[in-house]
């Protein structure tokens, strides 16, 4: 017997349009609440709310905690026009939030501490921005929280969660494109202006956590575990590291840090401050059978990656990335609470906690001392 629709229905756009319709309904939601109206949580709250069709996960923003009504209405007319108004309120009243499931912290580093042990407290599952905190002192207490309470706590290291980044390592650890591993050249800098900020501003005050190491060093300790070791959290490689800073005012404004691995050699040449632009490629990676180069939106951003071998051929590769990028770790938590998981694979505990080890580490070497946290 035939079936009795009209044959318009069964278009190729039709079809598409409910295959798409059905695909997204089958993907885990996941309801935030935002805690602060700054740049990164701008970009956050933007990103996740952008119709992709490789999406993982969907998103909802239930809340906004804002510390005023005003700011928290003038975010959500400028970057949230465009879909149903969520609900401003302060940040204890989203932590209190019954149809909040998971907290996204976007204040200063200075301030994730207290926030993250809040939202915990409260029974929330917490994604918090890097750097995650202000010492490793910090971490171990915002995980031990986080283990005892049986709740998802993930630091917001975004560049792990790219695209580019699965496939260079794939290429590296896997395929081998470059031989052997040899060292690592990277720079993650910007000019801040320093001299037009208040004293209080968080890129000039040591009490907010000010400086080089901290706001952008994390990103260049990240990119050497990426690229230098397979292993991740617990499997990490051994290695040692060292730096030069610039300290001005009880701030590190330039900071250069040398890394080797203990067991294959490999090197790092780390560089990061706030006082000089970076440039692009801002990273080279180097092994016997040739080099690799990365570009992007921004140092933490990996948009375009190019190979260049020893005998003269070329590799290159774009990868199209609407908005900035900061979904993919957001589709990454969703999946992981829906599934009823703590901790993340690609970011677990053990990784940030390497890092803001290392961080201690090497502020200690430089006598660089964030009062009220040392």
């Amino acid at each position: 017997m035939p079936l009795d629709f009209p044959v318009e229905y069964f278009n190729p756009t039709s079809v598409i349009v409910f295959l798409s319709f059905f695909a997204m309904s089958q993907l885990p939601t996941l309801k935030w609440g935002i805690i602060s109206t700054g740049m990164i949580s701008s970009w956050f709250t933007t990103d996740i709310s952008i119709d992709r069709p490789d999406a993982r996960a969907n998103h909802v923003i239930a809340a906004i905690g804002s510390s005023s009504p005003e700011k928290g209405l003038a975010f959500v007319e400028k970057y949230l026009p465009h879909i149903n108004t969520p609900l401003i309120q302060t940040y204890d009243e989203v932590y209190s939030n019954d149809d909040v499931e998971c907290i996204y912290i976007g204040l200063p580093h200075s301030m994730h501490h207290e926030h993250v042990l809040k939202a915990l407290n409260a029974g929330k599952n917490v994604l918090c921005e890097k750097a995650f905190c202000m010492n490793a002192r910090e971490a171990r207490e915002m995980f031990a929280l986080a283990e005892k309470k049986g709740l998802f706590l993930m630091e917001a290291m975004w560049t792990r969660f790219f695209p580019v980044i699965h496939e260079i390592r794939d290429l590296l650890f896997e395929q081998k494109a470059l031989g052997e591993i040899r060292r690592l050249i990277m720079d993650m800098s910007f000019d801040a202006k320093l001299e037009a900020l208040s004293d209080d501003d968080r890129m000039k005050n040591p009490r907010l956590g000010a400086g080089s190491v901290l706001d952008l060093g994390v990103y260049v300790l990240t990119y050497s575990r990426l690229l230098l070791d397979s292993g991740v959290g617990n499997k990490a490689a051994k290695f040692t590291s060292t730096a030069a800073m610039k300290i001005r005012g009880g701030v590190d404004l330039l900071t250069s840090i040398l890394v080797q691995y203990e067991e294959t050699g490999r090197q790092a040449v780390l560089t990061c401050g706030l006082e000089v632009a970076g440039s692009q490629p801002y990273l080279r990676l180097s092994g016997t059978k040739g080099y690799i180069e990365l570009w992007g939106f921004n140092q933490a951003s990996p948009r375009r990656y190019r190979i260049t071998y020893t005998d003269g051929k070329v590799v290159e590769k774009k990868f199209d990335i609407p908005g900035y990028g900061l979904y993919y770790e957001a589709d990454a938590v969703a999946i992981d609470i829906k599934q009823g998981k703590t901790q993340n694979n690609l970011c677990p505990p053990a990784e940030s906690l390497l890092v803001m080890d290392t961080i201690d580490s090497l502020r200690k070497q430089n006598n660089l001392v964030y009062p009220d946290f040392d």
